[in-house]
Formats: C-alpha cells, structure tokens, sequence
C-alpha cells in the first residue's frame, strides 16, 4: 500500500496530465483510466485520514 505521500505526488502528476486528455472524447479509454485512477486515489487518501 502506497504512503499519503506517494499517493499525493502520483495525484498531482495525474492533475498536469489532464490538459493531455482535453482534446480526447470523455468516453476514451484514456479519459475512462485517468478519472478511475484519481477516485481510487482519492478513496485511499480518504481510509488514510480515518
């Protein structure tokens, strides 16, 4: 399991790729990923605080 640390750096990587994602339909196989990858960041992060 990754720390709060890791999990906030890999977070904000996955923020400055999002402007690479803009010009591909929210349906894309990319787009679907990247946004499943940052809620299951963002549900780790939550566990971490409880």
């Amino acid at each position: 399991m990754k720390s709060e640390a890791e999990l906030m750096a890999e977070l904000k990587q996955l923020q400055a790729e999002l402007s690479l994602l803009m010009d591909l339909p929210a349906n894309s196989p990319e787009a679907r990923a990247w946004a499943k990858r940052v809620l299951e960041i963002k549900e780790s992060l939550e566990i971490k605080k409880h």
